[in-house]
């Protein structure tokens, strides 16, 4: 019974209860230790405000990319697939990222609904540009789809050109906390 615990274990049962897996990421739904991001923060571990996408979005972005692939040949480079997640913000680098961060916590675990408007490819990163109807740290809200072995998914930031998608594409995910260590 919860009233037989000490007040140490009620602490973990409910950090317990509050991580789930969503798309092999550990997603942080709610912080039940109060000192807990600063003791991560103290440690290097870096937090991030992201939209996880859910198992059909994160379909229709790797059936895109397939295509993409098989249409332009990219190179011929072998990838690693992403097609999982959009960067909000990140609680401890700018101040502009911090309060775009802290404006998210309350809404962990809540549904959002993004749509991708414009595919963009370069040698270094495949991205799909998206809508969303938030603030976001980064000058052009994307989701990255792939990258070159060896590659960095941060390259997706750095794509330069963008060409308009045939038709939107729908995608929905939840609105976590990622944990960089």
């Amino acid at each position: 019974y919860p009233n037989q615990l000490s007040g140490g274990q009620q602490q973990m049962v409910a950090i317990a209860r509050s991580i789930k897996k969503v798309n092999d990421w550990i997603v942080l739904l709610c912080a039940a230790c109060p000192n807990l991001e600063k003791a991560c923060e103290l440690a290097g571990i870096k937090y991030a405000n992201e939209v996880f996408l859910d198992k059909k979005s994160k379909e229709k972005l790797e059936h895109l990319l397939e295509k993409i692939l098989y249409e332009e040949f990219v190179d011929g480079l072998p990838m690693n697939i992403y097609c999982h997640h959009m960067t909000i913000a990140y609680n401890n680098h700018s101040e502009e990222s911090q309060q775009i961060y802290n404006r998210y916590k309350g809404e962990f675990g809540l549904e959002r609904k993004i749509i991708a408007t414009h595919i963009g490819i370069s040698r270094d990163a495949i991205a799909v540009r998206v809508s969303y109807d938030g603030d976001i740290i980064n000058k052009i809200p994307h989701i990255t789809l792939a990258v070159p072995i060896g590659g960095k998914p941060v390259n997706s930031n750095y794509i330069k050109e963008w060409r308009m998608l045939k038709s939107p594409i729908i995608l929905t995910g939840i609105l976590g906390e990622f944990v960089r260590h």
